[in-house]
Order: C-alpha cells, then sequence, then structure tokens
C-alpha cells in the first residue's frame, strides 16, 4: 500500500498483517498522489477566482464539485491514468 506521511499513516503502533507493506512516498511529491491530482483539478475548475460570502457557499461548492466527479469516472481514470491498472 502506497501512503503519503501524514501523521496518522506514520503510526508505530499500526499492527499490519503479513501479507501488506507500506510504502511511503517521497516528501513533497504530490504529483505522485493521485488524490492531490484530483484536488488541483477542483482547485482550478471550481474555485479558482472565485469569493465566497460564507462558509455555507464553499461547502455547496464543493459539493458540486465532488458530485461532478462522482457521476463522471471518465474523468477520474483520466486523472488517476498511470496509476491505477484499469
Amino acid at each position: 500500500m502506497i501512503l503519503d506521511k501524514a501523521g496518522w499513516h506514520i503510526s508505530q503502533s499500526l499492527k499490519l498483517n503479513d501479507n501488506i507493506r507500506l510504502m511511503h512516498l517521497a516528501p513533497y511529491s504530490p504529483e505522485l498522489n493521485p488524490v492531490e491530482l484530483l484536488w488541483r483539478e477542483v482547485r482550478r475548475k471550481y474555485f479558482h477566482n472565485k469569493i465566497f460570502a460564507n462558509l455555507d457557499e464553499v461547502e455547496n461548492n464543493l459539493q458540486i464539485a465532488l458530485a461532478s466527479y462522482h457521476f463522471n469516472k471518465q474523468a477520474v481514470k483520466s486523472l488517476s491514468n498511470g496509476f491505477l491498472p484499469y
């Protein structure tokens, strides 16, 4: 399993089965993490040059953005091209 080095990913108290090996990404390498590519696209397409009056507007905009990717599986696959085997 490939993980970034978030604090909860490097806990020494984590118990793993023998058939699981953890591999951590290099520091400061968001280009190697497909989730980061999704967040970059969400920021670029749904948050660029926008001013929100309150947090509710931000949350609503994020819901719209994530729903668009939920209903467009091909867009997610294209972002993860080279990361996922399908």
